[in-house]
């Protein structure tokens, strides 16, 4: 019994480790992205619907950040 153990706990770690290793993001390619609509304009202020706040996300999120102090970071 104590043998079955040894060699299932064995294969559940070989197991966890190749699952973690192919669950790391590899930068590699093109990232493409579809979504179902069109858009009106490319003017993050002027964005109405909910599709178009998801590719002014996409596009313009990366282009800046807010520190925990509240200054803008480019």
């Amino acid at each position: 019994m104590r043998r079955f153990l040894c060699c299932a706990l064995t294969f559940a770690l070989g197991l966890f480790r190749r699952l973690r290793d192919r669950a790391r993001p590899r930068p590699q390619g093109t990232l493409r992205v579809a979504l179902g609509t069109t858009l009106s304009q490319l003017d993050p202020a002027k964005t109405t619907i909910g599709d178009e706040y998801v590719y002014v996300h996409l596009v313009f999120n990366g282009l800046s950040r807010i520190d925990p102090d509240m200054s803008v970071k480019a």
